[in-house]
């Protein structure tokens, strides 16, 4: 079969990289053709839209007429979904949006959902939602190991605005750093390879959850950490699809303390390969064959 992951309007394509690895290798490895790009492809391509958020608020004419002339389409998530609202509040739908976008899940051929509670909110609406968890793929390894480590610690993500989520962020780095550890971090848009070189580089690759109401681990830096047998530290959080497996989790009176005995005893040396063994059990070509079989056998 041929997809088209349909990058509609404002999406970051480096915020999912490390998803879009996965699914490109995964697919092709079963015989079919992926493809991302910004544009509705003609058939054969099924469209996949991955940004239902930005298509309730900008597209709605658009398809609102791919609806009517009921051309299939699937749709993937990007935001957390929650019914009248995407990220818990953050972008609040209004009657028309709300009526727009629980027609849209309505009407798609299917939906593949990577996170749990989006999972479960979408199949409310169109029981043909099947869910994608992130495995293990050996094309994913895109990162040498480094004998020799350069800096201390090391997170990517989102750090600047005025949000809850990235003033405490902000505040962790800054504890780590006055604490006499060296600190960097990027945040989202920068460029691939060095935010890879700092990756290799770190002996403490950092996760730092989403504050509440978000409730979930964020597999594109924990599972692609493992993917390329690295184990990062990280804050513990609600982690009800259980990544949290492949890390090393500090509470936050112990995270100074933790991190310095990590380093202490080179644990970042060692640890990488428990986790990378605990990913591959976990392969994502078997996540995808699922998918697939649960999608098109209805």
């Amino acid at each position: 079969m041929n997809f088209n992951i349909f990058s509609n309007g404002d999406t970051p394509e480096g915020n999912l990289r490390n998803y879009y690895m996965l699914l490109f290798h995964s697919f092709s490895d079963l015989g079919h053709n992926l493809v991302f790009e910004k544009q509705w492809l003609p058939s054969p391509f099924v469209n996949i839209v991955i940004n239902p958020l930005f298509a309730t608020k900008h597209q709605r004419r658009d398809f609102n007429e791919i609806i009517d002339a009921k051309i299939p389409y699937g749709l993937m998530d990007y935001e957390i979904f929650s019914g009248d609202s995407f990220n818990h509040g953050v972008f609040p739908l209004n009657k028309e949006e709300q009526d727009f976008i629980k027609k849209f899940i309505e009407n798609a051929s299917f939906i593949w959902a990577a996170v749990g509670e989006n999972y479960e909110k979408y199949r409310e609406i169109n029981p043909n939602t099947a869910y994608i968890r992130y495995g293990y793929h050996e094309r994913v390894f895109e990162i040498p190991k480094a004998e020799e480590k350069g800096i201390d610690v090391f997170f990517f993500g989102t750090v600047s605005g005025d949000g809850e989520t990235e003033t405490f962020r902000r505040g962790i780095l800054r504890l780590l750093q006055e604490s006499g550890l060296s600190v960097y971090f990027q945040g989202c848009g920068t460029s691939v390879h060095s935010r890879n070189s700092f990756i290799r580089l770190a002996r403490i690759n950092l996760d730092i959850p989403h504050l509440p109401p978000f409730t979930h681990v964020s597999p594109q830096r924990i599972v692609y950490m493992a993917n390329n047998g690295i184990c990062p530290l990280s804050l513990p959080t609600a982690d009800p699809e259980g990544y949290l497996k492949y890390a090393r989790v500090f509470p936050l009176e112990e995270l100074v303390t933790g991190c310095r005995a990590w380093i202490g005893a080179k644990e970042y040396m060692t640890e990488g390969e428990r986790v990378l063994a605990l990913l591959k059990q976990e392969p994502m070509v078997e996540v995808i064959e699922r998918v697939l079989d649960e999608t098109f056998a209805r």
